[in-house]
């Protein structure tokens, strides 16, 4: 998992080199682009992180917005359960299992 404070041999150890070259001494922005389907669909993504002076990752940015895969669902708990029970339906458990491998 990439995380703030990671320095640029850890980052290359889990991504690879930068897909651009920024430079060769003190290079403060390292830039990716991403191919990959999505339901289909071909999608093109853009990662970028940026140093500080220690050479440690600050920032991460994605390009386009939505590009980073965080998605958020809200189901209310009378979907999730039956009337007092402590286990998932089976209907939740099925649409848990389809937005798990989307």
């Amino acid at each position: 998992m990439i995380e703030k404070g990671m320095n640029k041999d850890q980052l290359y150890n889990l991504i690879g080199r930068p897909h651009f070259g920024e430079g060769l001494f003190g290079v403060r922005e390292w830039d990716y682009v991403f191919n990959y389907r999505e339901n289909g669909e071909h999608k093109v993504c853009q990662y970028k992180i940026l140093f500080d002076s220690n050479m440690n990752a600050q920032n991460f940015y994605w390009y386009p917005n939505g590009c980073n895969g965080n998605s958020s669902y809200s189901l209310t708990a009378d979907f999730l359960f039956d009337f007092d029970k402590d286990t998932l339906t089976e209907k939740v458990k099925k649409l848990l299992i389809k937005l798990l491998r989307n």
